[in-house]
């Protein structure tokens, strides 16, 4: 790619990432009651600029479902995102200066921001607002502040995860200015504006929008910060998190992976920083570059959770929260380009490829997987509503034991790619939106509210209950108004 890169070659690019999710065409979890309601409620949880988002694209406040747009417009807002820092942090051309803003997409956690016909757009506009807060032109002092603060504003308050990147994003700018060899006061002063930049958002944030928007909950997955023995929370998050992100990966492999990532990142600063000072002298000013520079690349890996660290409770379990990922895998790719780039070692560029080469193929397995698993998934709830079509609807409570039968599509792809089982989610069990999931395919019965305690023990309900039908997927059984769907098949003594 020796010609000027252009807007549409990142456009094509992102389009054909999220093209598997286009060709699945499934509802995602949250996607489930906002397609059948229209419901908001993005502020309650903190994330007001998320309302907004979505009711100006609905032009109301009642959504529906416009998928595939909201998915095309993430993806065109992606490309943005992509061009711009290449204009302002890599300038050039050529494939390793096109790919260094795609390493952004070589995060596989990301792929569940963009499995949501909702909320892709919602947290994809917050990361458009994080590029948007460093690739701002040259306004003068205020209004360059101005600006950036309220882009930065504006993405914590679309998802507050987007704080990790923001800091990232900060990170490559300071490496980016080494790397170029701008004098150090401008450096300083950069980075001081960042800074209050960071400050003056987060102040806004937690002090105005969060007590204007938030209602407070009292449910794991939107936990608040932590409070009493934070050390201890602090001790049980990073092993939960780094627990999820060892099984979602490469198992025992992934922690020499990113420890050796991260040596490399140490060592790429630490070079630039020697070339920097050989070039700029060896003044109190220059080593303050050189040892905020070189602090980066060990500060970079622990935004990767960040701000999750510092809530009650984890959320590890929700791949979307490691937005981290993505900024660390660019911070990597960037470093890498300028050090290739200072010392003439093209083929350090190569190392800038691998994140793509998994997560791209990641990608379609996983689009797949998804698709052929909703074909089951839909057909066992076409079966369930047949064989219980006596009863009448809203009436009865259903209750799940075992595990439904899984698409061997789906059995096959998280062999290769873990990731894929959490991914793909199981709406057959007692939560939720297992619910939601039957209601939007035809079949309407109630959901037995942990409160009720009716799902509590299924395999007394089974032995207390009155057998109606055993098929080759599960045993049904009823008693008094609830029905319980046995894909285990368990035996009563």
């Amino acid at each position: 790619m020796h010609n000027k890169i252009s807007y549409q070659h990142y456009l094509i690019a992102c389009v054909l990432f999220v093209l598997p999710i286009v060709i699945a065409n499934v509802y995602y979890i949250d996607d489930l009651g906002r397609a059948i309601d229209g419901y908001t409620g993005w502020g309650r949880d903190g994330r007001p600029m998320a309302d907004v988002i979505m009711i100006a694209l609905n032009l109301g406040k009642t959504l529906t479902d416009l998928a595939p747009l909201p998915l095309l417009i993430s993806a065109a807002l992606l490309a943005w995102c992509f061009y711009r820092y290449q204009q302002k942090f890599i300038g050039g051309a050529g494939l390793a200066a096109f790919i260094v803003p795609l390493s952004f997409l070589g995060n596989p956690f990301f792929v569940e921001v963009l499995s949501y016909r909702f909320d892709s757009l919602t947290i994809v506009s917050g990361v458009a607002f994080c590029f948007l807060s460093v690739t701002i032109g040259d306004y003068r002092v205020v209004k360059r502040n101005l600006l950036a603060t309220a882009a930065m504003v504006a993405a914590i308050a679309s998802y507050q995860v987007m704080l990790n990147l923001l800091v990232i994003l900060v990170l490559i700018e300071l490496v980016r200015q080494v790397a170029e060899g701008e004098m150090p006061q401008n450096i300083l002063r950069s980075a001081t504006e960042r800074l209050g930049q960071l400050l003056l958002s987060l102040g806004s944030y937690f002090f105005i929008i969060l007590p204007l928007s938030l209602r407070k909950q009292n449910v794991v997955n939107h936990p608040g910060v932590a409070s009493g023995n934070v050390l201890a929370t602090l001790r049980d998050n990073m092993q939960h998190y780094s627990d999820f992100i060892r099984s979602a990966l490469f198992g025992d492999a992934t922690l020499p992976i990113f420890c050796i990532l991260t040596g490399a990142m140490l060592l790429g600063t630490l070079y630039l920083s020697y070339v920097y000072l050989k070039a700029r002298g060896r003044g109190l000013t220059q080593w303050l570059v050189a040892g905020y520079c070189t602090c980066s690349a060990l500060i970079t890996p622990f935004c990767i959770l960040g701000m999750l660290l510092l809530l009650n409770n984890s959320i590890a379990g929700f791949a979307r929260v490691y937005i981290g990922v993505s900024g660390y895998l660019l911070y990597f790719s960037t470093l890498l380009y300028f050090v290739a780039k200072k010392t003439g070692i093209r083929l350090l560029n190569l190392m800038i490829v691998l994140p793509l080469l998994y997560t791209f193929p990641f990608m379609y397995a996983y689009g797949n997987a998804l698709r052929q698993q909703n074909i089951l998934d839909h057909d066992l709830v076409q079966s369930i509503k047949q064989d219980t079509a006596e009863y009448s609807e809203r009436e009865y409570y259903i209750v799940f034991n075992g595990n439904r039968r899984e698409s061997a599509v789906l059995h096959h792809a998280a062999k290769k790619y873990p990731l894929i089982n959490p991914l793909v989610v199981n709406y057959f069990s007692n939560w939720y939106f297992p619910f939601r999931y039957m209601q939007i395919n035809g079949l309407e019965q109630r959901y037995p509210q942990p409160s009720l305690g009716i799902a509590d023990r299924p395999i007394e309900l089974i032995c207390a209950s009155r057998s109606l039908k055993k098929t080759l997927d599960y045993n049904l059984y009823v008693k008094q108004n609830t029905l319980t769907v046995d894909f285990a098949k368990y035996s009563c003594p």
